[in-house]
């Protein structure tokens, strides 16, 4: 994860495209990204700078960027169209104060002359989520011969066992489904909006310990508190999408809560580009928590 520590710290987190950086191994088919949490935008795209690639060795690349992700930080974005869903599909409950933060953004943006509508995006469903639950599954899998499954925790134990289940010719197929459904939800990117604007989790940061126990105490269905914490933020890896959490709001208690931007395939500069103006109407670099104050 990096957007989602982000949030819960109080700072940036750039999800970068799939295959933008180079992996010795495909991880989740992909889905799983290299990449750090950082003070500041400027921060997030030095290392993305640093760490992209191109690899001849790799199986895939994105494209090369115009220019370094660096130079984009500060540059104008132009008027963008961006898309609003300040609350999570499919019934999951959305924390007001993570609501706050995803229309805190879109106001700012609005001041900075962006046009902001609200949109419907299928971020979570079980459409999407059941086959990537496999993939992520299987991917066990790689680890099959260095582990020793009687020691791991209660929850991976179980993704092991179901995974050791799964056929060949049914996880293919289900790969497939995924990315079918991939390629249908990024069509609204460029066609009805070009940025999608939304909280990063539906939750503010819960207590330390809390979403391992909720994991262990069920850990043949996904935990309450892992589905809000992922339900905006797993579908740029299920899809590939880049994607930024940026800390633009603090509960009354001081606990920060961040919004996501989530670009179309490759708009890491774009992202980027709107991120920075974000940082400088919403600033944070300097803000310290509350235990760092006393």
């Amino acid at each position: 994860s990096i957007r989602i520590p982000a949030s819960c710290c109080g700072l940036v987190g750039l999800k970068p495209s799939r295959g933008r950086v180079p992996r010795l191994n495909e991880t989740w088919r992909g889905a799983v990204v290299e990449g750090a949490v950082t003070r500041t935008v400027a921060d997030s795209a030095a290392i993305l700078d640093a760490i992209a690639g191109p690899d001849s060795r790799s199986w895939y690349n994105a494209p090369a960027p115009e220019r370094p992700f660096l130079e984009e930080v500060g540059a104008e974005p132009g008027r963008l169209r961006i898309g609003l869903m300040d609350h999570a599909p499919g019934g999951v409950p959305t924390d007001p104060a993570c609501t706050e933060a995803a229309q805190r953004a879109a106001r700012a943006l609005e001041e900075l002359g962006h046009a902001v509508e609200p949109v419907e995006v299928p971020t979570v469903s079980e459409e999407l989520i059941s086959p990537f639950n496999v993939m992520v599954a299987a991917s066990l899998g790689e680890h099959a011969n260095d582990i020793d499954w009687d020691k791991v925790e209660p929850h991976i134990a179980y993704q092991h066992g179901a995974a050791n289940q799964i056929p060949s010719f049914h996880y293919i197929s289900l790969m497939r489904t995924l990315e079918r459904m991939s390629r249908q939800l990024v069509e609204p990117f460029g066609r009805d909006f070009d940025v999608l604007l939304t909280p990063t989790m539906a939750i503010t940061p819960p207590p330390v310990g809390a979403v391992l126990e909720a994991s262990h105490a069920g850990p043949d269905e996904p935990a309450d508190a892992v589905v809000a914490m992922v339900a905006f933020c797993a579908f740029a890896n299920a899809t590939g999408l880049p994607g930024i959490s940026l800390p633009v709001h603090w509960t009354d208690d001081g606990l920060p809560v961040g919004a996501q931007l989530m670009g179309g395939p490759w708009q890491e500069a774009t992202i980027l580009r709107l991120a920075g103006a974000l940082e400088k109407a919403i600033p944070w670099a300097d803000r310290e928590p509350a235990l760092a104050q006393a």
